[in-house]
């Protein structure tokens, strides 16, 4: 049976050079006491992110979140935990951004987008997919890129 994508964003996988750590606060906004938990990425979209962590996240707790990625720049954005899933130690954390930079919002969907095109390109055959102009080449390691 063919499952159906439900997500309206593009998301994309880490690759080289994203995987670096977030800075997630485990408090509402502006809530003062804040406890940081360190988080890895896993993939991103517009719309929400997977990521790791080595803390549990409740399902629908409203976090803050600093990150600093090459390719998208600096960002604080809030998100809503959608799910979390114990899995050999570590919890994968699903979660919707309620609140993003629209600049941020714009790079990702570009970026999401490009990479669904290299990947249709690279599943035909095509090998001169890459280009510098491509929003998500400093983050490729798509084997025939010059």
């Amino acid at each position: 049976m063919e499952q159906v994508e439900r997500r309206k964003h593009k998301r994309f996988p880490v690759v080289k050079r994203l995987s670096e750590p977030v800075d997630i606060f485990l408090a509402p906004p502006g809530a003062g006491k804040e406890t940081a938990i360190p988080g890895v990425i896993v993939d991103i979209s517009a719309g929400g992110m997977r990521l790791i962590t080595f803390a549990p996240i409740d399902a629908n707790s409203i976090l803050s979140l600093n990150m600093d990625l090459p390719a998208i720049g600096r960002a604080e954005m809030d998100a809503k935990v959608a799910w979390t899933q114990h899995k050999r130690g570590v919890y994968e954390i699903g979660m919707e951004f309620i609140k993003i930079p629209e600049e941020i919002r714009q790079r990702l969907e570009e970026m999401g987008r490009a990479f669904e095109e290299c990947i249709a390109s690279l599943s035909k055959g095509k090998t001169d997919t890459c280009s510098q102009e491509c929003p998500c080449y400093i983050l490729c390691d798509n084997p025939t890129k010059k």
